[in-house]
């Protein structure tokens, strides 16, 4: 088996730079912050659903039944 590509150092920044911006959101419960790190269109996947269409289906889906549930959320 091949091994795995490896990211150049800015993509990696760049990714762990977004993570740590969208887990702040999430630890604040702020979704008007949070929605633009997605396009409105989104297939996302959660505890409550297998497949999730659009992003307004995964807010009130996904991080209405968590996010004010969760605590010290860390990417």
């Amino acid at each position: 088996m091949a091994p795995l590509p490896v990211a150049n150092t800015e993509l990696v920044q760049f990714f762990r730079e977004w993570l740590e911006t969208f887990a702040g959101y999430v630890r604040e419960v702020d979704y008007a912050s949070a929605r633009p790190l997605f396009h409105p269109d989104v297939l996302a996947f959660g505890t409550h659903n297998d497949v999730i269409p659009g992003l307004d289906q995964w807010v009130s889906t996904q991080w209405d039944n968590v996010w004010p549930k969760t605590t010290d959320f860390r990417d």
